[in-house]
């Protein structure tokens, strides 16, 4: 498996409560992605998703919480996209 692939799971499950038309209409409510990934942070992928984001109304730290997990090693990977699962089914 890659670390595309880790990428596109913890996307997804992060997303899955994320809807932009409501960005704006649920004041109060913060929106949780998680982001796993073989590539910093800094990488222009994901400074251009977080770019996006903000386009579309989403600020971290005001209804946005974006968790970051870098690495290598596949199975410290498999484990994160595994605890972000849990973290978001509570």
């Amino acid at each position: 498996m890659t670390a595309r692939w880790f990428f596109g799971v913890a996307l997804l499950t992060g997303l899955a409560p994320v809807s932009a038309a409501n960005a704006d209409e649920t004041p109060g409510r913060v929106f949780h992605i998680g982001i796993v990934a073989g590539t910093p942070r800094s990488d222009p992928a994901h400074v251009a998703f977080e770019d996006r984001l903000r386009q579309l109304g989403y600020a971290e730290g005001r209804n946005l919480r974006i968790d970051f997990i870098q690495g290598e090693d596949v199975d410290r990977l498999a484990a994160a996209v595994g605890n972000l699962r849990a973290e978001a089914s509570m």
